[in-house]
Formats: C-alpha cells, structure tokens, sequence
C-alpha cells in the first residue's frame, strides 16, 4: 500500500471480507488513514479505492456506503 499511496488509487484486497462481500466499515477507515498518513506531497490530491462486493436486488436492502 506504501507503493498505490504515491499514486492516484488503488484495489485492496481485506482478509476479512469473503469473495463479494464487503469489507467491515472498520477496516475501510484504518486503510483510508494508513494510505492518507503514506501519501506525503500527495496528501491533499484525489486518490480513489476500489472496493468489491455484492448489492442486493432489492435497494431498500441496500446498505449505505461507508465513508471515510
């Protein structure tokens, strides 16, 4: 992540969310202020994450997205 930090995004993989789950809001936010501590000049510039999972049929079963 010190490497995708100096760049403008990154696909983290988590050990905690299985194959089309979405990983724990915990676990987003630790990334997010690991990748922002990491990112030096860059800090204040865009950088996007891609983060995998499945959305339900129905959106009112939809959770909303975490935010970090």
């Amino acid at each position: 992540m010190r490497r995708a930090a100096r760049r403008d995004g990154a696909v983290p993989l988590f050990t905690s969310a299985d194959h089309g789950q979405a990983p724990a809001a915990a676990d987003y936010r630790e990334l997010v202020e690991y990748v922002n501590a990491q990112r030096g000049e860059r800090r204040g510039e865009p950088f996007e994450f891609v983060v995998g999972g499945v959305s339900p049929a129905h959106p009112a079963r939809a959770r909303p997205a975490p935010t970090a």
